[in-house]
């Protein structure tokens, strides 16, 4: 692989050739709230006689291996150490960067706690007035279990009023019908006396002696 900017140039074989070394891209490194510390690997080129040369693409036999490219880590092996006065500095924007975080963390908890201690509020707030309700409802529960009770004995007592008005009534009904049949036994015997005295008349021959009206008002 090319790095960019680079150009890769086939040349004829014979003893004198031409090479061109690239020179290397400088490396800048940038860290946030730091100063810029940019380190240049400068090495002239070698250029020995003009001749022409053919520019061609380079091929897979002929490109470098990916162990062969840089890499990050050797890019870092070779930077410089940082100077104390930049380590320093890092270390206090670290620290305040830590400070802010820390005072960023406790703002949010202590907005949590603010929002707990209003949510624990209203949470006691509904806890006594469910209280309160469940208390109203327990004495609705009374009362009206009070009320089930004086309902239940004024059941009891108009039953016992029912029971006795209907032991009167078939006692009245006993009299009713002792009376009717004492009556009807009292007409029976009266129309029987009647009809055995209608029966005599009639069997009697008249003697004469006979008051006729009496007669005629017993047959009647």
């Amino acid at each position: 692989m090319l790095a960019k900017g680079e150009d890769l140039l086939v040349l004829p074989v014979k003893p004198v050739y031409d090479t061109v070394v690239p020179t290397p891209a400088p490396a800048v490194v940038v860290t946030r709230n730091e100063p810029i510390i940019t380190v240049i690997h400068h090495k002239p080129a070698i250029k020995q006689k003009e001749t022409p040369h053919v520019e061609v693409h380079p091929s897979p036999a002929s490109s470098p291996s990916p162990s062969a490219s840089p890499s990050p880590d050797r890019d870092e092996e070779h930077m410089p150490a940082p100077t104390p006065e930049v380590q320093a500095q890092r270390e206090i924007i670290l620290a305040d960067r830590q400070q802010k975080e820390q005072l960023r963390l406790d703002r949010l908890q202590a907005e949590r706690d603010r929002h707990q201690a209003t949510l624990d509020k209203l949470q006691a707030d509904r806890d006594r007035k469910q209280a309160v309700l469940d208390r109203l409802q327990a004495d609705k529960d009374r009362e009206q279990a009070r009320l089930d009770r004086i309902q239940a004995d004024k059941d009891r007592q108009q039953a016992d009023r029912d029971r006795v008005q209907a032991e009167k009534d078939r006692q009245q009904a006993m009299t009713d019908r002792s009376r009717a049949d004492q009556e009807r036994a009292a007409h029976e015997m009266t129309l029987a006396k009647h009809a055995a005295e209608k029966k005599a008349l009639l069997t009697n021959p008249y003697n004469g002696n006979y008051n006729t009206n009496r007669y005629r008002d017993k047959v009647e």
